[in-house]
């Protein structure tokens, strides 16, 4: 779905559930096609460099996928009329998909802070190039790119949910650059940074 940013933002003063849903589908598809990509980089990097703070950096960003399919059922759910059991509409499943993306970063969170502390304790050199660096630099861009388009939007139509994601993406961007300065660190000789860099992501 492309639509203009005009037409974005008349969509966004109608308040009409359908137009809210398209403009929650349009950031939820963005997000999902951008995440597999940037994704896919970070595990090319991670595992040709056997960073443990980059894999879990690809790791956190294939949770924004998940997270972005969950904004996306929710409009689809929010945007359906009201029914017997649900008199007043289902516009509450957007604050409920906001939690639940709190609840699966919180779940992958746990995972790789048990992993960064495993490293921590056995630190090991990688060895990401150049190219390496180049490119998950790059994806740090796109990152912020995509966190100040959702909550563009999430602003525009009053969505917590859409806030959420673009939050979530801002929090991937953030831990990229933590990423990259700790492996900056391990090629000036303190293995140990990766697994400290894991841990804070």
């Amino acid at each position: 779905m492309v639509l203009s940013k005009k037409r974005i933002q008349e969509l966004a003063a109608s308040g009409a559930p359908g137009d809210r849903k398209k403009i929650g589908s349009l950031e939820a598809w963005v997000s999902i096609a951008v995440n597999l990509i940037i994704a896919a980089i970070k595990f090319i990097f991670g595992f040709l460099s056997s960073s443990v703070s980059l894999l879990a950096d690809a790791m956190h960003t294939l949770s924004d996928v998940l997270s972005s399919g969950i904004v996306l059922m929710g409009f689809r759910i929010s945007a359906q009329p009201p029914d017997r059991s649900h008199p007043f509409g289902h516009g509450r499943m957007e604050l409920i998909s906001a939690v639940i993306m709190a609840t699966l970063l919180f779940a992958v969170g746990v995972e790789f802070l048990k992993d960064g502390v495993w490293r921590l304790i056995s630190p090991e050199f990688t060895t990401l190039s150049t190219w390496g660096f180049a490119a998950v630099a790059v994806t740090l861009l796109m990152k912020e790119g995509l966190a100040r388009f959702a909550i563009w939007l999430g602003n525009l139509i009053q969505s917590k949910a859409l806030i959420a994601d673009g939050h979530h993406h801002r929090s991937d961007a953030l831990s990229t650059i933590v990423v990259l300065l700790a492996l900056a660190g391990v090629k000036l000789g303190y293995p140990w940074l990766d697994g400290a860099g894991g841990i804070v992501v």
